[in-house]
């Protein structure tokens, strides 16, 4: 009884709704070198892992996403950033073991397509004759030959970028040009011409756009 009535007095914590207990030990075991977080309760230090996690949901642990609780924890961490995303919805991060920064979804509208520019993945250098001097296929670093489609993209922007482009259809009237008759006057005709981006070639535009400095 008495214990029960210090935990429910003194060792109970309030949690908000929409909050998380991060727990940190005073006593334990000493972190071994390098270790910032305490794999679990008998070290001391930040605990990895918030109390009594009883509703369903996703969080952060051991350096990867975890989707349910029933997933091994046997997997050594690693600094850095991470080339997987969150997606909207809610997450308990722990703010000792992770930073999170909140991006702009890439939005494609009709009559555009995304260039996509991946920063990590395979060597390219391996490719022989499979590219082509401007682009690479999917999964090797560089422009990608297959262009993003219209819709929202949700891209880790450390990992790979989407240019947008515009391919419609663009008028353009020329008024300045002048040559002479036979009989010696000067005529100036009206020239309109229209243009596009094929949205098969918009990846190579944007490499020979880029090489000659115009984006």
């Amino acid at each position: 009884m008495v214990s029960q009535l210090w935990y429910w007095m003194v060792e109970r914590v309030e949690v908000p709704s929409g909050s998380f207990l991060v727990v940190i030990n005073l006593w334990g075991k000493d972190l071994d070198e390098g270790q910032i977080i305490a794999p679990d309760s008998s070290y001391k230090g930040v605990q990895r892992k918030p109390p009594e996690r009883k509703a369903q949901g996703e969080y952060l642990a051991r350096g990867k996403f975890k989707l349910n609780e029933e997933e091994p924890d046997d997997v050594e961490p690693e600094r850095g950033i991470l080339p997987d995303l969150l997606l909207p919805k809610s997450y308990r991060i722990n703010p000792y073991e992770y930073e999170y920064e909140l991006v702009n979804a890439v939005v494609i509208g009709p009559s555009q397509v995304g260039v996509r520019t991946l920063k990590y993945g395979k060597d390219p250098k391996g490719l022989g004759q499979q590219g082509t001097h401007y682009t690479v296929p999917d999964g090797f670093r560089g422009v990608q030959a297959k262009a993003a489609t219209q819709g929202v993209h949700y891209i880790n922007p450390y990992v790979e970028s989407i240019t947008v482009v515009d391919v419609r259809s663009h008028p353009v009237e020329f008024k300045d040009i002048y040559f002479p008759s036979r009989d010696g006057f000067s005529i100036q005709p009206k020239v309109l011409v229209a243009y596009k981006v094929i949205p098969e070639m918009a990846a190579e535009l944007y490499v020979l756009l880029c090489d000659e400095g115009l984006l």
